[in-house]
């Protein structure tokens, strides 16, 4: 058959849609899986982020309070080797540790070299939490002590 140029297709087995054509169930049903899936794996991952800006809110806490030792105990006019503890209320420890160092380089020098370590630990969780932070300082040799004549 042929009408006005174009040609018409007359099939008995053919089916055609009605005029109220939509989407059938199972259509709906896999956009929504697919919309479901989606939407959870946003969440996860922005909730995943949120915990991770909170874990480096709280490291930066610590690695604050950690400079704020060090800087004190580096401003100090009078350090010699040794180590120490404290303990804050809120649960964390401070190691301090202080270690001549470079001493076959600095032994004809007037001055020393000391290495000054600050390591935090708090607790998070089951598991402890550590920062680290160390610097050297230069400071002036004490004086020889002379032998002193014994009375």
């Amino acid at each position: 058959m042929k009408a006005s140029g174009r040609f018409l297709l007359s099939c008995s087995t053919c089916t055609t849609r009605n005029s109220k054509s939509g989407f059938t169930l199972l259509e709906v049903l896999v956009a929504l899986t697919i919309l479901a899936v989606s939407v959870a794996w946003l969440l996860q991952l922005c909730s995943s982020n949120l915990r991770a800006v909170g874990r480096s809110a709280e490291y930066m806490s610590f690695l604050m309070r950690a400079d704020g030792k060090l800087r004190e105990i580096a401003a100090l006019d009078q350090l010699s080797e040794g180590s120490w503890q404290e303990t804050a209320s809120d649960g964390m420890r401070t190691d301090i540790i202080i270690t001549n160092v470079l001493t076959d380089k600095t032994d004809s020098l007037q001055v020393k070299m000391l290495e000054i370590t600050v390591r935090v630990y708090w607790k998070r969780g089951p598991k402890g939490k550590t920062v680290t932070l160390t610097t050297t300082k230069l400071v002036p040799r004490p004086p020889p002590e002379e032998d002193k004549p014994q009375a």
